[in-house]
């Protein structure tokens, strides 16, 4: 069935004609490989190449840059094997930049960093050292490779922080899933209020279980950021354009109405003032109080435009009524724009920070292409489809872009919650490693310990003997499509492979977070939904050695 429909989707973009974006560099390798004179061109054009975050090249990426440069030597590759943490999703694979060091003319160690404190990069060279001497798997050794992270000299324009080991610290004790979030919470907001000034960070395995710690801070009286896939931002801008839209949609519904005035102006929707309880159910009766609402967008007597104080309503709601009546008006009145212009005048009106502003004009584009390709679509339904959107920000390039400028300098007092992945970059004063049991951070196939289990995402219960479909799938194609394949085709060994491959990119992630530290680090784990997981491995080797330096 699968390869129907990718045959008929071929089919559609020569038809059109089309590329899809995965084929770019496919054709890009293929002009490369049969137009010498082209390739020849190019490279008198780049007399030198610079790769940047070469940990991250790919097979194809590494095709076409080799015929870029052809003999000569003018290839500069920069990057850090040890931060390659995208290679069991995507085709990245940091062997490609290990072994260009092999060839390589010249090569310079950056060994220097003036990031963290002494402590913290040693706790990361402990984990760089016990990776390759000592993991129990064995093919998970080559994980993080040497040299070793070295303070910067004296003359160094970027000293590193004033050491201080007593910053770090592991939390042994076994907590479920809900008492971890309830402690790195409680402790973090104790920061916030001990070290205002400093940069805070919690980070989580993934994006549901960051999710919980940010419901969590909701409740406490401390500025929150959320860096998540669609994030709170995002599906709070997405919402309250969606309700706008739905409104202007059926202007003369009261309960529409109502429902965007609780949006705009509820505590939850981060504008210039809200309403309280009792103000936001006092303007809510006026409201139910207009027969046809036409008399309250376009009202003809003065009774009608200025509400009474016999009404029991504060001059705060009386305020927001006319604000939010000078809106809707508006917003009547320029329904006709185009769609992605009417969402951008309805930006303007609702937001004033530079993320909310990015953010619709997104969804802006998101609107058009959706109306496009459906010309008689309702601006309901393009509002609930933006709200989708935003649920699904993975599928819209750019919908959070505003994460790649992110700056936690900015941030200073205020608690950001985002994903070890996403925090690969950036920095704080302080950082909370969350979930680092042997689920999230396991130890490989060739790990026993009575007591002790973890388990691949990739095996699932029902599948036969637990066989990673996908590997097992890829590993056939690699060896139809190689010309020299190592051996015939042994099931479990994709899935093997596969497995111990997570496991390296895990060590690598726990090695990423370490060093978003500069001064402060806290480590915990949880036992995972069923209470069955315990610390991992490499954390509690961590802890051990450590604490007895």
């Amino acid at each position: 069935m699968v390869s129907q429909i990718y045959a008929d989707y071929q089919s559609l973009l020569m038809a059109y004609p089309a590329m899809d974006f995965s084929d770019l560099m496919c054709k890009a390798l293929d002009i490369l490989e049969k137009d010498t004179e082209y390739l020849e061109n190019l490279q008198r054009r780049w007399p030198v190449i610079l790769e940047d975050e070469a940990q991250d090249s790919s097979l194809i990426q590494e095709k076409v840059l080799r015929l870029l440069t052809g003999k000569q030597p003018n290839w500069v590759r920069v990057g850090d094997p040890n931060q390659a943490i995208y290679e069991t999703f995507t085709t990245a694979d940091p062997k490609f930049l290990i072994d260009f060091l092999s060839e390589a003319d010249h090569q310079v160690d950056l060994d220097n960093s003036g990031r963290s404190t002494a402590s913290i990069l040693k706790l990361a060279n402990l984990l760089i050292e016990w990776t390759s001497n000592e993991h129990p798997t064995h093919s998970c050794r080559q994980a993080l490779v040497k040299p070793y992270i070295m303070t910067t000299p004296e003359n160094d324009p970027q000293r590193n922080p004033k050491d201080a080991p007593r910053r770090i610290v592991f939390e042994p004790r076994r907590l479920t899933s809900e008492s971890e979030v309830n402690l790195v919470c409680d402790l973090a907001v104790r920061h916030v209020r001990q070290y205002p000034k400093e940069t805070i960070a919690i980070l989580a395995p993934n994006n549901a279980h960051g999710g919980k710690f940010a419901d969590k801070l909701a409740h406490q009286a401390v500025d929150v950021v959320e860096l998540l896939k669609g994030s709170r931002d995002t599906k709070l801008t997405a919402k309250q354009i969606s309700g706008v839209l739905s409104w202007l949609s059926m202007p003369m519904r009261t309960t529409l109405c109502q429902e965007l005035f609780v949006s705009l102006y509820h505590p939850n929707a981060n504008g210039d003032f809200y309403l309280a309880e009792n103000d936001s159910q006092a303007a809510l009766a006026v409201l139910n109080q207009f027969e046809n609402l036409e008399d309250f967008f376009f009202p003809e007597t003065s009774e009608q435009l200025a509400f009474q104080p016999e009404q029991n309503i504060s001059s705060m709601a009386v305020q927001t009524l006319n604000s939010f009546r000078y809106f809707l008006k508006k917003w009547l009145e320029n329904r006709t724009l185009r769609i992605d212009q009417l969402i951008l005048l309805i930006a303007q009106d609702l937001f004033t920070q530079a993320d909310d502003l990015s953010i619709a004009n997104q969804l802006a584009r998101i609107a058009l292409q959706k109306m496009r390709e459906d010309p008689e679509g309702s601006l309901n339904a393009i509002g609930q489809h933006l709200q989708l959107a935003a649920e699904t920000t993975n599928l819209y390039v750019g919908l959070d872009k505003v994460e790649s400028q992110f700056d936690p300098s900015l941030y200073r007092g205020k608690i950001v919650v985002t994903t070890f992945h996403k925090a690969k970059g950036l920095e704080w004063d302080q950082v909370y490693l969350t979930s680092c049991n042997s689920y999230d951070f396991p130890a490989g196939s060739e790990f026993e310990e009575k007591g002790y289990f973890e388990n691949y995402r990739a095996l699932i219960y029902y599948i036969r003997d637990q066989l990673d479909i996908q590997s097992e799938a890829l590993e056939q194609l690699r060896i139809l499509l190689s010309d020299n394949p190592s051996g015939p085709y042994r099931e479990g060994k994709g899935t093997q492979d596969a497995y111990n491959a997570y496991v390296s990119e895990r060590l690598r992630l726990l090695f990423v977070g370490i060093t978003r530290a500069k001064k402060g680090l806290h480590i915990s784990w949880n036992s995972g939904r069923f209470e069955k997981y315990s610390e991992a491995l490499a954390v509690k080797i961590l802890r051990e050695r450590y604490q007895s330096n």
